[in-house]
């Protein structure tokens, strides 16, 4: 953000401990069902018992794969590509129980229409994203990945599969024809910033990116170019 010595500037924090309370009250279900109900669609595609599946989320890992979903999900619905799709308007088939695929607390996976690659590419034509090089050097198996370019931080990674395709039945019956995608967010822009402070840092602890970060940069971020990130759970002490 520009600061001017003349102009006032407001700056909205978000301040949170290190080990935060995930709380879904506003997250369940029924909600999700009422105020996402993309969200509930995209996470009942392909399987019979996604209340249960969803609800066991918020227990897992203490809530963090949960949480990760939501930042995902909600980030991902606030970026418009030239189709004037958002990537979520597209096919999706979550893996649940692939070991290949595992869901973790900084990604998942699922079957998404092929069709949405030449519409990031051409997003990253227009500079939107931008193409991320050998992606399966931090990402196994990858074969294209593009990153947003809107904010400074925590930038949506949309990550391909290519070798991975499938052809599924859509809800209305009809089929398409799909790659594994992985999308995760990571907190920093630059690509040495992420290496050194995020990627390294995380090799040698063994850790992963955190959602509660993710959250909060996010939606500093957000309010600085005037949208609201709000991934529906909160967090207390």
């Amino acid at each position: 953000m520009h600061i001017d010595p003349v102009k006032p500037a407001a700056v909205d924090l978000m301040l949170i401990p290190q080990d935060a309370v995930l709380n879904f009250s506003g997250a369940s279900w029924r909600t999700l069902n009422s105020v996402r109900p993309r969200f509930a669609e995209i996470l009942s595609t392909g399987i019979d018992n996604a209340e249960t599946r969803y609800s066991d989320l918020m227990e897992l890992s203490e809530g963090l794969l949960l949480a990760c979903l939501l930042n995902l999900f909600t980030a991902m619905s606030q970026i418009t590509l030239p189709s004037n799709n958002s990537p979520l308007d597209y096919f999706w088939q979550p893996v649940w129980d692939d070991p290949q695929f595992p869901m973790a607390q900084d990604r998942f996976f699922a079957y998404v229409d092929e069709a949405i690659i030449p519409d990031v590419v051409q997003a990253a034509k227009l500079g939107a994203f931008a193409e991320k090089k050998d992606p399966g050097l931090l990402h196994h198996g990858a074969t294209l990945s593009y990153k947003q370019t809107q904010f400074d931080v925590c930038n949506v990674q949309l990550t391909f599969h290519q070798g991975n395709a499938k052809t599924l039945k859509k809800p209305d019956g009809s089929s398409v024809d799909c790659v594994v995608i992985e999308p995760d967010i990571d907190y920093y822009k630059d690509l040495l910033a992420h290496f050194f402070l995020e990627v390294v840092p995380n090799k040698l602890t063994k850790g992963l990116t955190d959602p509660r970060a993710v959250y909060v940069l996010k939606w500093m971020a957000g309010r600085q170019a005037g949208s609201d990130f709000n991934p529906l759970y909160t967090m207390t002490l």
